[in-house]
């Protein structure tokens, strides 16, 4: 195909797909759900991944629809077949939770797995939790705290707060309450606020000196955007 047929195409194709994404937004912000509804699941019957991954939301949430978890499983699988990260996320739970399919861990940490490969942080966070209790999954301190690390790295609060805890335990890592005071202050700085009593209770494990150690590797955490931070202060 020369270029000029190319970009035709693509054009076209990215204009087909658009139209419809776009009508479903504008019926949604009108409040028109029931609208929002059939235009979603007009492109999703299409084999249209964007429309799969949303009609199985709708059916969840009985948004424009009633609500049926057995839909919204249909659909998500549709989309996660597709390798859609976030449909891959939300049939894993569903498997989790027992939500519209027979509860089966192990087929939930496939699915999280799938995401989680794809940087879906949720995922990662849900595999680390996978690991540590074993659901699904042989339990694996090392590969918990690989998932919740890469999780954490992605800026979400749940897995900063975990790995804070395995820092006051011990768990799988050395115990260390500066690194434990870093990741429940980091958790707090994403939005977590069930981490500040972790992060208070840590504090009160250090002295003068640590402290302030403690508070400059948060700062320098939130200055690499949680890149490397298990790298800051000292060799892991």
């Amino acid at each position: 195909m020369n270029s000029l047929l190319l970009t035709a195409f693509l054009f076209l194709t990215s204009a087909s797909w658009a139209g419809p994404l776009e009508d479903s937004a504008n019926a949604f912000s009108r409040g028109d759900f029931a609208g929002e509804f059939r235009i979603t699941r007009r492109s999703a019957v299409k084999g249209e991944v964007w429309a799969q991954r949303s009609l199985g939301g709708l059916y969840e949430m009985g948004r424009g629809v009633k609500e049926n978890h057995a839909e919204a499983a249909k659909w998500y699988r549709l989309a996660a077949m597709q390798g859609d990260a976030s449909a891959q996320y939300d049939l894993g739970v569903m498997y989790d939770e027992g939500t519209g399919v027979k509860q089966n861990h192990a087929e939930a940490v496939k699915w999280y797995r799938l995401a989680a490969e794809k940087g879906d942080a949720m995922a990662q966070y849900n595999l680390g939790v996978s690991y540590q209790m074993g659901q699904g999954v042989a339990k694996s301190d090392a590969e918990s705290l690989k998932w919740y690390r890469l999780s954490a790295a992605n800026g979400l609060g749940e897995a900063q707060s975990k790995l804070g805890a395995k820092y006051a335990l011990g768990r799988g890592v050395s115990q260390d309450y500066i690194r434990a005071y870093m990741w429940f202050s980091l958790a707090v700085v994403s939005g977590y606020a069930d981490a500040v009593k972790s992060r208070d209770a840590a504090a009160e494990r250090l002295n003068a000196h640590e402290f302030a150690e403690a508070q400059k590797m948060t700062r320098e955490c939130q200055a690499r955007k949680f890149q490397g931070c298990d790298r800051i202060g000292s060799i892991w």
